[in-house]
């Protein structure tokens, strides 16, 4: 069997062929990174934090980015919305993928004047109560606070819950949750590093080596999964894949390359930090986690130029991760020194992309690819183009979603912004407001509407009162015969028709503490 064969003789990682992975996975993110930036969505920013560090790209590092998703509350803190699409979409995950990236968390986020710490601590209104979604936080927070006694009082769905209730719910999840997705992982590694690192815990240690073991025992199937897919490649056709098929399906990883990357990398990485924080990893694992990067890293270069990575990133992030800290953790033991959490972040800036022209079809006798269908309508991408050429500085469109572009002028909160938005059967030039904090501006908008409409002869202006929560948007539709060049230019014209009405309300509007939009926790970013 395969552990038993990992409980005898060692085996290493080929450090060559992790590195020349590592180098890979961040000279193809060279090629995506600035359209990654520029989806403008906390979830992507953490990922390339996780996966790169806190990078430089631009002259800028990935860290000055937090600043656009930091709100303040009545009383002037700062903090970032939970589980929101305007903030962390898990909670605390952009607070503690910068942790794992090294990034001490008293560091002043730039134009924010407050540290990640700060941030952090007002950061305690979370949407929702589910389980297995406190890893992150609890990681996040195990690197904040270093007694029981100091942690907040948190408030999940309002309900408030203490550090030792949330470490509780944070068991019984493990005990009485699923493995969707990579969450359990997670939760493993919030729960080590909170009982390892939060006195006041110590109760809880037994039961997070045990969820660790566990997990870690993922790491044999793998290990079956890539010995099977090496003997299937060399087999001539038609060779027997049902041994393959039934290991795979224990795991629910399918036929999608990605899918063996997104385990094999939270795994690894998991077994990395938790080693950090003094927990066992048994020789057996270890053993595991080596033969299956090994197998991992030798097949990246064949199938790693044919992915469809801008929708995937997330995934070779962790991976790049989960190698990364394992070869910091091997070098730092050999040359005598602390391991360096922050060592792998890159310079994209320095960095040559990737020349993936002529690669060669990867292999497909085991592994398919996913590749995300594109649903963008060619004319809303052409009425997104001619408005770039138009924008003013600071009024660029900015994200990369199938059906909308956001607007966002310097200053104004991210509930507050111009939009375009596709229909299908029209294409709206609109300003929106998202937020409890900018519904005031509700009658503004609603009064400029008259104003908007003298602009647009022959065109629907409406002031909807119903949009987000009551909050309200002002919209001018384009039917189908509408130019590209008409629809640009109208949006042109709505911003320089409201825009100083409303820019002193919106660079005073201030979100307050709680909620704006929850986000559906069963899908992933």
């Amino acid at each position: 069997m395969f552990r038993d064969r990992m409980r005898g003789t060692p085996v290493a990682l080929d450090e060559a062929a992790a590195d020349a992975a590592l180098d890979l996975m961040t000279r193809v993110m060279r090629r995506h990174v600035e359209e990654i930036v520029d989806r403008d969505g906390m979830p992507h920013l953490a990922h390339l934090i996780n996966g790169w560090g806190n990078a430089r790209l631009r002259g800028r590092y990935l860290l000055e980015h937090f600043g656009s998703f930091v709100h303040r509350d009545d009383d002037g803190r700062p903090f970032i919305l939970q589980c929101d699409v305007e903030g962390d979409f898990h909670p605390w995950q952009g607070f503690a993928y910068a942790v794992m990236a090294g990034i001490d968390l008293e560091q002043q986020i730039p134009g924010v004047g407050a540290s990640l710490a700060e941030v952090a601590r007002n950061s305690v209104y979370v949407q929702t109560q589910i389980g297995r979604e406190l890893g992150h936080l609890l990681y996040g927070l195990a690197h904040l606070e270093t007694s029981a006694s100091n942690v907040r009082t948190f408030f999940l769905e309002g309900e408030p819950f203490t550090v030792h209730e949330l470490v509780e719910h944070a068991v019984v999840a493990h005990i009485e949750g699923d493995f969707k997705t990579c969450k359990k992982i997670h939760l493993t590694e919030g729960l080590c590093a909170a009982v390892a690192k939060i006195a006041g815990l110590e109760d809880y240690r037994e039961e997070a080596q045990s969820f660790l073991a566990g997990q870690l025992e993922q790491l044999h199937v793998i290990g079956v999964v890539l010995e099977e897919a090496r003997r299937i490649h060399a087999a001539p056709p038609g060779a027997d894949v049902s041994l393959l098929d039934d290991v795979r399906a224990s795991l629910q990883l399918g036929r999608w390359f990605e899918n063996l990357i997104w385990q094999a990398g939270h795994l690894t990485e998991l077994a990395q930090l938790a080693a950090e924080l003094g927990y066992e990893i048994a020789p057996e694992h270890e053993h595991s986690i080596a033969v299956v990067l090994n197998e991992v890293n030798g097949l990246l270069p064949a199938f790693l130029p044919h992915t469809d990575f801008v929708e995937n990133f997330l995934v070779f992030g962790h991976f790049r991760r989960g190698v990364s800290l394992l070869l910091e953790r091997q070098r730092a033991r050999r040359e005598g020194r602390t391991v360096d959490l922050a060592r792998f972040a890159v310079d994209f800036d320095a960095i040559e992309p990737a020349n993936l022209s002529g690669a060669p079809p990867a292999p497909n006798a085991v592994f398919d690819l996913y590749h995300k269908p594109r649903a963008a309508r060619p004319r809303f991408i052409d009425v997104v183009e001619r408005y770039a050429t138009l924008a003013s500085d600071g009024l660029e469109p900015r994200g990369a979603a199938d059906h909308f572009r956001r607007i966002g002028p310097p200053g104004w909160p991210r509930a507050l912004h111009y939009e375009l938005l596709d229909y299908g059967d029209e294409i709206g030039a609109e300003l929106h407001l998202e937020s409890r904090a900018v519904h005031p501006l509700g009658p503004v908008l609603r009064d400029l509407a008259p104003q908007v409409a003298a602009r647009f002869p022959g065109r629907r202006v409406d002031w909807d009162p119903t949009w987000w929560r009551k909050s309200g948007r002002l919209r001018v539709l384009f039917d189908a015969a509408a130019p590209a060049d008409e629809i640009a230019v109208g949006l042109s014209t709505l911003i320089a028709e409201t825009y100083p009405a409303i820019d002193g309300f919106g660079r005073e509007a201030q979100v307050a503490g709680g909620a704006s939009v929850p986000v559906d926790l069963s899908v992933e970013p």
